[in-house]
């Protein structure tokens, strides 16, 4: 019994090494750009130690490079299974569930998020965004209120804040903040495009 135990610790370790090793080259790979020799390692190290969280972040990382977005979420959710607090797990089902429509997940992940860090930007931004689509139209002008609280200069907080207002029958106050985040921060793609959206539902373009 004691020689086979060992012989089962001594091939546990060696897999784990061998996990280790794949993973150490799939972030090599990632660093120098090949992002499918870097998915054939990590994919190696996961099927050897798929309880390693360090793999799946670095599996998500992989496959976000490569703009396979569902690859991302569901490795990213399996390090949240691991890990239910991971902070870059977290944020990353939070903002990538909202882009696929994956509402749960990403609603779940963000409260998590706002649980522990209430005044987090990214989380306020899918927060505020997802109020807006349910129609919770005064919700989320409150989340822009209190992204600009955290930042006045937030783009972000300020585009939600005048979409919300505008869709409030606010037009002249969400243009006014509008125009005044173009001479605080700049014409900025963001502002820009928020205004001809705002100037476009008002019929003036």
């Amino acid at each position: 019994m004691a020689l086979s135990a060992t012989v089962l610790i001594s091939g546990c370790g060696d897999r784990t090494k061998r996990a280790y090793a794949e993973a150490a080259q799939a972030q090599a790979l990632l660093d120098a750009g090949d992002l499918q020799g870097a998915q054939i390692a990590i994919a190696r190290a996961i099927s050897l130690r798929g309880d390693q969280i360090e793999f799946q972040l670095l599996n998500g990382r992989i496959n976000y490079q490569r703009k396979d977005y569902q690859g991302a979420f569901e490795a990213y959710s399996l390090a949240l299974s691991i890990d239910p607090m991971n902070p870059e797990a977290l944020q990353a089902v939070s903002q990538i569930g909202a882009s696929m429509g994956r509402e749960a997940e990403s609603t779940a992940a963000t409260n998590r998020i706002l649980s522990n860090d209430p005044n987090n930007l990214p989380a306020l931004l899918v927060k505020g965004v997802q109020l807006l689509g349910r129609k919770d139209i005064d919700g989320a002008q409150a989340v822009g209120e209190q992204m600009l609280k955290v930042d006045p200069k937030n783009e972000a907080g300020m585009v939600l804040k005048a979409r919300a207002m505008f869709l409030n029958n606010q037009q002249p106050e969400a243009l006014a903040l509008l125009r005044d985040g173009l001479k605080q921060i700049g014409p900025t793609q963001m502002i820009v495009s928020a205004l001809l959206e705002c100037a476009r539902d008002q019929g003036d373009s």
